[in-house]
């Protein structure tokens, strides 16, 4: 089966369609014999860059920025939770700001969104 094949295929089968099938299926196991049919149409989107929201390097800063201050990272969580640090409106541009640069340099590969208009049906086949 070549790739188109396989994404319409992956797409035809949805997840909420598998979620509904698997709440009416017991627990064992099953031999399966069937043949479908997948009939439609798949468009492909174009690839893109998208910033990476939360990466490992910028993980690593906070830890770091953390740890550098003498606060454990309990501690720091604990003092955020109860709501101990106030942040101005200048600290606040100025965090944006540096956080706009980190994300800005950190960037992935995002494929295209596949869309797509398919039918499945059942083949019976004559025994």
């Amino acid at each position: 089966m070549n790739a188109l094949n396989q994404l319409a295929v992956a797409k035809a089968i949805k997840e909420a369609a598998m979620k509904k099938a698997r709440a009416e299926v017991k627990a064992g196991e099953y031999s399966i014999d069937v043949t479908v049919r997948i009939v439609g149409g798949v468009k492909v989107g174009v690839d893109f860059d998208a910033p990476v929201t939360a990466s490992l390097p910028q993980k690593k800063m906070l830890l770091a920025a953390i740890m550098l201050n003498g606060v454990s990272v309990d501690a720091f969580l604990r003092r955020y939770q109860d709501g101990e640090f106030e942040v101005s409106a200048e600290q606040e541009e100025k965090l944006d700001a540096i956080w706009k640069k980190l994300v800005g340099t950190t960037v992935q590969k995002k494929n295209g969104v596949v869309t797509t208009a398919l039918t499945v049906e059942e083949l019976v086949v004559a025994p």
